[in-house]
């Protein structure tokens, strides 16, 4: 749920929305340098000397003021303002936004075959990625071949397509 922080008893710890519908990762665990930190940047000032006992006691409480703090502005207002200050946070990126980082795409992340992008694998060998090389077959791509190596001939291969026993009627081919 908005604002409820992923490790249960920590109310700084968690998933936030931000204004603009976007989510937000604040990864302040126990740390009060990190907590004083995000209180100033946030316009929390008179949290900022909270002990981290203190911030567990307020608890629920604390979790809505950080709610509250992050709907005041939008994720990429977050990020610049908590990356100048030091905070360990992050804003959640979505699959779209990630097609379009010039980080994962400088990191050789996806794969284009064709009209497809696809997920490269992170594991590289001597920088190279060991990923898929080609898109996966359009229906019936390998049909033939496939019937072929199991012994059909062309001709039955033929009749099959044209009568449709794959889910599919090669076009032009009357029934």
């Amino acid at each position: 749920a908005a604002g409820r922080p992923n490790v249960t008893f920590i109310p700084h710890y968690g998933l936030f929305q931000c204004s603009d519908g976007s989510w937000f990762s604040l990864g302040i665990v126990d740390e009060d340098h990190f907590w004083q930190r995000f209180c100033e940047a946030s316009g929390l000032g008179d949290m900022a000397g909270l002990t981290f006992s203190e911030r567990v006691e307020r608890g629920e409480s604390l979790t809505r003021a950080v709610q509250e703090a992050f709907l005041s502005r939008t994720a990429r207002e977050w990020e610049e303002t908590l990356e100048a200050a030091d905070v360990p946070a992050a804003r959640v990126t979505s699959l779209a936004d990630l097609l379009d980082s010039v980080h994962f795409r400088s990191r050789g992340m996806f794969v284009d075959m064709g009209r497809e992008h696809f997920l490269a694998q992170p594991f590289k060998v001597s920088g190279e990625s060991v990923g898929p090389t080609d898109g996966p077959p359009g229906p019936g791509e390998h049909t033939e071949a496939l019937l072929t190596e199991l012994g059909y001939e062309s001709g039955q291969i033929a009749g099959m397509i044209r009568d449709g026993a794959f889910g599919y009627v090669e076009a032009g081919a009357s029934r």
